[in-house]
């Protein structure tokens, strides 16, 4: 592979329907495929615009066009498709929906968010996505969080295990069966300790209260083979996330163990506030960790020179 082909498997692309979601856009498959090969796409079509969501057997056409055209490139490397089916797949119509993580946690059922789980899978299997930006175990530690329903509450062994649960439910014991889907832990971590309760806002906690508390479920689920981590937008202790080689090389590599892919949160990188764009591409991707940046549109072959520093830049599962 060149390394603009390497470079181009790290990036997120979406947006490519036309006529209200009916038919995909060639102009625009062309630009994200075959000029900057990229190797993932996220979320529903219609993301942000407010347009329903098509019937699944559409969807699913449309998914199998993209993946015959990724065919059509010299290297015939898949498309990955990620989507956010948090609460069964409720970006899909006619797809089964249930409560969130909080509510699902209140029931203290193991088998229940396992079959929760499995449910969201298949359904969203059924539309050729094979990527959930699921489950969050952030730990709810402050009940003026806008997000604090996503998670599975404040205790983080109750977390750890409705987790564990819920990657088994999505992952099964094969992500080459017709009715699973990656998972994805998120968002590494400390997201939900900010305390002005605003989604994205720093977080400044002690190391031991990260370790003991917060590295928990991550932990849990790590070793129950979760197949990708994302990780959190907010600045840790005066660390931004996607630039940090304290947390997502030191800890999560090589403490944790952790060995499967890792996907920034949509626009992370872009929004990072090490200097310029270019400088804080530079600097996340060298690290050498992480895989997929969400909405990577903004890289440009140009910065190519930090991809050589890294190692390969796709996991595969």
């Amino acid at each position: 592979m060149t390394l603009d082909e390497k470079l181009g498997q790290m990036v997120s692309g979406r947006f490519l329907m036309d006529n209200d979601g009916a038919e995909l856009n060639a102009t625009r498959v062309n630009y994200f495929v075959n000029k900057y090969k990229i190797g993932s796409l996220l979320n529903d079509p219609h993301f942000g615009r407010g347009i329903p969501s098509p019937l699944s057997d559409k969807w699913a056409s449309i998914t199998n066009q993209l993946q015959s055209a990724y065919q059509a490139t010299p290297l015939k490397i898949p498309m990955v498709y990620g989507l956010d089916s948090i609460h069964g797949a409720n970006p899909i119509r006619d797809a089964t929906l249930f409560p969130h993580q909080l509510a699902l946690a209140a029931a203290f059922n193991r088998s229940l968010a396992r079959e929760v789980a499995g449910v969201a899978a298949k359904d969203t299997r059924a539309v050729g996505v094979h990527w959930n930006f699921s489950p969050s175990l952030d730990v709810g530690v402050n009940k003026k969080w806008s997000r604090l329903y996503e998670t599975f509450g404040e205790d983080p062994f109750l977390a750890g295990e409705m987790g564990v649960e819920t990657i088994i439910g999505y992952q099964g014991t094969s992500l080459r069966a017709n009715n699973t889907v990656a998972a994805t832990l998120k968002h590494f971590f400390g997201y939900s300790a900010s305390n002005s309760g605003m989604a994205i806002d720093g977080v400044w906690m002690h190391e031991r209260v990260l370790n003991d508390y917060f590295r928990l479920p991550f932990q849990r689920a790590v070793y129950a083979d979760a197949a990708c981590i994302m990780s959190s937008y907010s600045d840790l202790n005066g660390e931004h996330t996607a630039t940090s080689k304290k947390y997502l090389v030191d800890l999560l590599r090589r403490e944790m163990e952790f060995k499967g892919a890792l996907v920034t949160d949509f626009g992370q990188i872009n929004n990072s506030v090490t200097g310029s764009l270019k400088e804080a591409l530079y600097i996340s991707i060298s690290l050498g960790t992480i895989d997929f940046n969400m909405n990577g549109v903004g890289i440009h072959p140009t910065h190519q020179g930090a991809c050589q520093r890294g190692r390969h830049p796709r996991v595969h599962h």
